[in-house]
């Protein structure tokens, strides 16, 4: 893909994405907004991820969702390391409860760096329950077994309810057969 052609794509990328303060279809269903751009196919992957990690300020947690959606339809590996840096530098609990979430669809069993952001996470006491969660919840979709010690630990020791009940969840992740792709 050429410059202009790269550009072009996120022109329009981030077209679909302005929220002019109307109906647009994005708070009413993102999910379709999401479909709409994982359609646009492997080549929309640089400039979902350029709109994400170069744009000051970028959009709601509407707009997030609907990137990281469209980047795990699109199984998109190669926005492991810049979504892992972006999780470095952004403070807001849900915006770093997405990343979690995509992080943990797009990575595997071998994904070291996203193993280790998401056990540091975890074990961060400092970190509210529901993102420790989404950490829970992305070490078990990694499906690597290195996290199985881990998730006990939260089942048996830790006081907050929501918090055990996602690390549930996650051992329950860790047991399932991976997905054909």
């Amino acid at each position: 893909m050429s410059g202009d052609e790269h550009r072009d794509l996120t022109g329009r990328i981030a077209r679909i994405l302005r929220d002019d303060g109307e109906d647009t279809g994005l708070t009413l269903a993102p999910g379709r907004v999401a479909q709409a751009l994982a359609s646009l196919g492997p080549a929309a992957v640089p400039g979902l991820i350029e709109v994400l990690t170069k744009t000051e300020g970028f959009g709601t947690p509407t707009h997030w969702q609907i990137v990281l959606q469209a980047l795990t339809e699109l199984r998109a590996r190669e926005a492991i390391g810049p979504l892992i840096g972006l999780f470095g530098e952004t403070r807001e609990t849900e915006r770093r409860m997405l990343l979690l979430a995509a992080l943990g669809e797009l990575g595997g069993p071998g994904d070291t760096a996203v193993h280790d952001l998401a056990k540091a996470r975890l074990t961060d006491g400092e970190e509210s329950p529901v993102l420790r969660g989404t950490a829970a919840l992305c070490l078990g979709r990694l499906g690597d077994p290195r996290a199985t010690d881990r998730l006990f630990h939260v089942v048996r020791d830790e006081q907050d309810a929501t918090l055990r009940a996602s690390a549930v969840r996650a051992l329950t992740y860790l047991w399932q057969p991976p997905p054909s792709t």
